[in-house]
């Protein structure tokens, strides 16, 4: 019995670093990273745009701030990021108002079209 509960416990502690140290790369970091503006400041717009991929790819987040970074630095590699973010907005949710208008405006931007907040429309152009 004794055994049984030491495994348990050695299994939970296993899956508390995994996921502190998945919470500390890919949530708590780059959020640190975009609230610094000397980071921003000094930082090639690659290394942003990356951050900012980084930040879409999760399932919460900063949006507001990684796409205002995309709306000066994104590119074609970008597409796939916003237009996943694009599923984020409906009634319920809690973004900033601006949020939307800032990921349509790097879609535009980048494409050069304008679909506005079509999610549909812009999927079947970016095949």
């Amino acid at each position: 019995m004794k055994n049984k509960i030491l495994k348990i416990l050695g299994i939970l502690l296993v899956i508390n670093l995994v996921a502190s140290v998945y919470l500390y790369i890919f949530i708590w970091r780059p959020h640190q990273k975009m609230s610094d503006l000397d980071w921003l400041q000094s930082t090639p717009p690659q290394e942003q745009r990356e951050l900012a991929h980084t930040v879409l790819s999760q399932p919460f987040g900063n949006f507001h701030d990684a796409l205002v970074i995309l709306n000066s630095h994104g590119n074609k590699e970008s597409l796939p990021y916003l237009l996943n973010t694009l599923t984020k907005f409906d009634d319920t949710s809690d973004f900033v108002e601006c949020t939307q208008s800032h990921c349509v405006d790097a879609l535009k931007k980048i494409t050069g079209e304008d679909f506005g907040s079509d999610y549909d429309k812009w999927k079947e152009y970016l095949k």
